[in-house]
């Protein structure tokens, strides 16, 4: 089902008894994708500076600047408070002004950093040593990671107290919060139900409940990160040397489920794609954000699909820190200097502690317009403005694969028509490995009466043949497409056919050679031939048929041609995704209502 509130959902359907199929995809998915990094960021956004100037200097008659500001987090009240590892020092950034609000102690001789230690009271004489995780609770509090002294710290109303742990004793007790032992614990959540997440390096994921006792969710002796989703789910996720931790029902202390992507993958595998994740924040339930501390890189992560991509620096191994420096501006082009902690900060923008550069900064602009993962019967509300014409782009993996919003085929699609005037709005869906008779089940079941689009386009292609059955997918095509199309006609619903070529169906060099059989066919039924049989069809429904092949094809013949599929995966790369959106764009455009429509 895709995010959001359900608009309406449809029990006793024939799409029902084929849900399962699709309520498994999301687990068997995060277990068993190993995610690909892209070789750069595609996000049009922007990374600007909010506070620090990457001096020692002293702002606003502060004794010196952020040292090395490891953990940040945003109050509701939009403060930004700072945990400095180097300089023993909480600061708040508020309007553009950096002030100490908690910590003390003198710069060493040289000026570098402050001599860690300990000491509860008044904040401004308070004592920390290297405090590394910070959190900031809707009341006002927050929670300070002091990682030196391996205990959990809390700020309130000017005075700074022990919350958690026995501070100074290192050890891995459980059991009440005053008793208890923490060993480095560094990033801090909050869950829903109020109890505080500890990532505790040497320990585990530990949970501080709101009554005050201490226990052990996660055991490891590597665990670094930790963050909450802001989704329904409420999704916990964590980081350790190896990999991501995922935690379903996270808003329950009885953490019921447990998924880790080193589970059957090899671990060296496994880190050359995700790399060290080391600090988290959440997008959603299935999204997040991750530095990794040991190459210098800020990662974006799709739990769902596995698309994985570098927002700062390339996501290749850089342990040389040959890619670090400073650059605000366009993502694909910022620089940063070893991130370590990322928070959201509410508004759709996400806060990381630039560690290296001595500055906090943000990264403001990113579209996570995502695909909707039908699960049961229903559709959420779409997030179109007011007013805008509508259209459901519903397929197989072709529609949605190892993509986000800005280089997906739906974004090329929209641009295009939105240049022309006609304020569209394009929700892909992508209902994942299923045959033409769930699609279509689907499409008249929850699409027909939800009236939430004003045109739907069926991605078809010949994979979804495969799926249907070599010898039963003409049949499905030729009796069930036409009463589909009635049904979405008498509600008022535009519809059209987009078919698209395989690789397979483009030129061999387009897919992995090794997989063609005896008779240079991989997918049945595959070829120009099939393509020609396919239309023939399509001609015999009465539909609107949008015929993606040429477009395709010339797009094969051009010198210099991108790849159009990948070369281990059979999906679009980039550039197949801008031939498929710019392909639909120019031939939709004698089914769509002139421009301007106003609904």
């Amino acid at each position: 089902m895709g995010r959001g509130e359900s608009r309406r959902v449809l029990r006793g359907s024939v799409f029902v008894r084929r849900a399962a199929s699709f309520a498994g995809l999301a687990l068997t998915l995060l277990v068993a994708i190993v995610p690909r990094p892209s070789a750069a960021s595609n996000f049009k956004a922007t990374v600007t500076t909010v506070a620090g100037n990457g001096r020692l200097g002293a702002p606003n008659g502060a004794p010196f600047g952020m040292v090395q500001p490891a953990a940040i987090t945003r109050a509701p009240d939009g403060t930004v408070y700072v945990a400095d590892a180097g300089g023993q020092r909480i600061w708040a950034s508020r309007n553009g002004s950096l002030s100490i609000v908690a910590g003390s102690g003198p710069l060493d001789a040289r000026g570098l950093y402050v001599l860690g230690g300990f000491r509860d009271g008044p904040a401004a004489t308070a004592l920390f040593s290297v405090p590394s995780g910070i959190f900031a609770a809707p009341d006002g509090r927050v929670f300070i990671a002091d990682t030196g002294n391996h205990c959990i710290r809390v700020l309130n109303h000017g005075t700074v107290s022990t919350y958690a742990g026995l501070c100074r004793l290192r050890g891995s007790a459980d059991g009440p919060a005053s008793d208890a032992r923490f060993d480095r614990p560094l990033e801090l959540a909050l869950t829903h139900d109020g109890s505080l997440l500890v990532a505790d390096l040497g320990n585990g994921l530990r949970q501080v409940a709101a009554a005050g006792t201490v226990s052990t969710l996660v055991k490891s002796d590597s665990l670094t990160g930790v963050a909450v989703s802001p989704g329904p789910r409420h999704m916990i996720y964590a980081a350790d040397d190896g990999g991501l931790i995922f935690l379903k029902d996270g808003a329950r202390s009885d953490i019921v489920t447990i998924e880790h992507w080193k589970n059957g993958m090899p671990r060296a595998a496994m880190l050359g794609e995700i790399g060290h994740p080391y600090m988290i924040a959440a997008v959603d339930d299935s999204r997040l954000l991750y530095t990794d501390e040991r190459n210098g890189n800020i990662m974006y992560f799709d739990s769902y699909e596995g698309a994985l991509r570098p927002l700062t620096g390339s996501g290749r191994n850089d342990t040389r820190n040959d890619e670090t420096g400073f650059a605000d501006g366009p993502l694909s082009t910022a620089l940063a200097s070893d991130p370590e902690d990322i928070a959201a900060d509410g508004s759709g923008a996400f806060l990381f502690a630039d560690t290296g550069n001595r500055r906090v900064r943000r990264i403001s602009g990113m579209n996570f317009r995502d695909a909707e993962q039908p699960s049961d019967t229903a559709l959420s509300v779409s997030s179109a403005p007011r007013g805008r014409y509508r259209i459901a782009m519903i397929g197989n993996s072709m529609v949605w694969d190892d993509t986000i919003w800005d280089d997906s085929i739906e974004a090329r699609l929209e641009n295009d028509l939105n240049e022309e005037g006609r304020d569209v709005w394009v929700d892909p869906i992508r209902v994942q490995n299923t045959s033409l008779h769930s699609t279509f089940d689907y499409i008249d079941q929850v699409i027909v009466p939800t009236h939430r689009d004003d045109l739907v386009i069926l991605f078809l292609n010949h994979g979804m043949f495969h799926v249907e059955g070599d010898d039963n997918w003409e049949n499905v095509l030729l009796a069930e497409l036409p009463v589909v199309a009635r049904h979405l006609r008498e509600e008022g619903i535009r519809f059209a056919v987009a078919f698209h070529p395989m690789a397979i169906d483009v030129l061999w060099a387009e897919y992995p050679l090794l997989e063609i059989n005896g008779e240079g066919n991989a997918l049945v039924p595959g070829g120009a031939i099939a393509h020609d049989r396919t239309m023939a069809d399509l001609r015999k429904t009465g539909v609107p048929i949008l015929d993606l092949w040429p477009a395709f094809y010339d797009a094969e013949r051009e010198p210099n041609h991108r790849p159009l599929y990948g070369t281990d995966d059979k999906h679009f790369t980039e550039a197949g995704r801008a031939v498929a959106g710019d392909a639909i764009a120019k031939l939709v455009v004698k089914y769509l209502p002139p421009p301007h429509r106003s609904k």
